[in-house]
């Protein structure tokens, strides 16, 4: 089972314990960039301290049956995952 990071907000992370993950369209321009959308894409690194560039709270996910996919901003390697199968089939927990 892979385990990848999200960083999110405090706001965000009891909306994610609420509701799950919601996710943002796929685009090129994707990143913290468009509203958030059920059915879209939620972005993800490998890395923990990537992870609190995008907020001061950090969620563990642990991929179990469900596909990262690999992607390169140019800057670094990040990945995205369906939120609807993460929410189905994932498990998730605040590490930080």
């Amino acid at each position: 089972m892979k385990t990848l990071y999200h960083g999110t907000t405090e706001n965000a992370w009891e909306c994610i314990q609420a509701e799950g993950f919601r996710g943002s369209p796929i685009t090129e321009f994707t990143i913290s960039r468009t509203p958030l959308e059920e059915g879209g894409v939620v972005y993800l690194t490998d890395d923990v301290e990537e992870a609190l560039l995008y907020g001061d709270v950090v969620v563990a996910v642990h991929l179990e049956g469900v596909e990262a996919y690999e992607f390169d901003d140019g800057n670094s390697t990040h990945f995205y995952a369906w939120a609807d199968e993460l929410n189905a089939q994932a498990w998730w927990e605040r590490i930080i």
